[in-house]
């Protein structure tokens, strides 16, 4: 028997369970599993330790390169949840996870992840109230929250928390998850993509608002300039024809004395 194949005879026999009472779909997928040759990976993956350290998984480069954090206590929906998220043709980069609430918050605080995969019975907390904890401290990843039965008052409340969706954990549940987490992420791109774009039109608009107060100021001021131009040269131009109509008396005055004078000398000629 190989490595792995111990390894997970002890996971099932710690968790008091024979292998022949193991899901067939449980056993298919972990019969592919690849598990990374890393004994503190391995110790993490088997909850060999008494606070399991979370798994950080990377998959090849892809297109998208999704970041997803998985936040699930069970052993064998961890595997389930890799396993599918990982082989997801073009999707997950990295699924981190989280055993514990506590883990989780060191994660998030860590990194930014794309998606927060939460569920809602973990360990000294509920889902939806580590949810919360989340958005308080900041995190502005997308939540989806997996429960083992799905209710009305349960979707009113995670509706209520803001999450994006939820999944209920029966049957071949994490066969669908890579499409639904993928949709979740995408329409959380466009959201946020949407609202930056907002922003920065509003940004732009507030700058056009200044500018065109700016113009109309110095419209006002051009137009108060040109009204006392206006004034200036109605002036000047009354001053001009002032000065016209003077011109014209004093013209009028210089040939009467000229007419006088040449009068005088004629006649002091004629005396002569």
């Amino acid at each position: 028997m190989t490595l792995f194949g111990r390894l997970l005879r002890n996971i099932v026999r710690t968790s008091g369970q024979s292998s022949a009472r193991l899901d067939p779909n449980y056993r298919e997928s972990l019969g592919s599993l690849v598990v990374p040759e890393d004994d503190r990976v391995l110790r993490c993956l088997f909850h060999a330790q008494k606070r399991p350290l979370g798994v950080q998984v990377k998959a090849p480069e892809t297109g998208k390169n999704y970041t997803v954090l998985v936040v699930e206590d069970d052993p064998t929906h961890q595997l389930l949840v890799r396993k599918a998220l990982l082989k997801a043709e073009d999707a997950f980069s990295i699924v981190q996870i989280a055993g514990s609430a506590e883990d989780a918050e060191h994660y998030t605080r860590q990194m930014e992840f794309d998606l927060v995969l939460v569920d809602n019975r973990i360990p000294g907390r509920r889902g939806l109230d580590l949810v919360a904890t989340l958005r308080e401290q900041g995190v502005a990843a997308p939540f989806v929250l997996m429960t083992s039965s799905g209710s009305e008052g349960l979707a009113v409340r995670a509706y209520r928390s803001k999450c994006a969706d939820y999944v209920v954990k029966d049957g071949d549940f994490w066969r669908d998850l890579p499409k639904l987490l993928s949709r979740v992420i995408s329409t959380d791109r466009e959201h946020k993509e949407k609202q930056r774009t907002n922003q920065r039109l509003g940004r732009a608009n507030a700058k056009l608002d200044e500018l065109n107060t700016d113009i109309q100021l110095q419209n006002q001021q051009l137009l108060h300039a040109q009204r006392e131009l206006k004034a200036e040269n109605a002036a000047l131009q009354e001053a001009a024809e002032n000065l016209s109509r003077f011109n014209k008396l004093l013209c009028k005055r210089l040939e009467a004395h000229l007419s006088a004078l040449h009068s005088a000398f004629s006649a002091l000629e004629d005396g002569l």
